[in-house]
């Protein structure tokens, strides 16, 4: 993304929830709005140290509490990376 500042991660968080938020609007279908949200995590999950272990429990998500529960893990206990390579608009 160009312009913006660099994320911090309650930027990242908020970010997510509102790309979750807009995505439910369309997607009216519990599997496909997770495959959708599943693949946003295949491109910023290494913006994180040390997820290995929620970004595992992400992809193998059955359900979106399956999924949130490990979105949440993912935010509580990993830190984002010092040299991220975005910017939030």
């Amino acid at each position: 993304m160009n312009g913006g500042e660099k994320p911090d991660k309650d930027a990242f968080r908020e970010f997510h929830a509102e790309l979750l938020s807009q995505s439910r609007e369309r997607i009216v279908q519990e599997k496909p709005l997770l495959m959708h949200m599943k693949e946003f995590w295949f491109y910023f999950g290494s913006s994180f140290e040390n997820a290995e272990k929620p970004l595992k429990n992400l992809k193998k998500a059955q359900s979106l509490a399956d999924y949130s529960s490990a979105v949440n893990q993912l935010f509580s206990n990993c830190p984002l990376r010092e040299d991220v390579g975005f910017h939030l608009p």
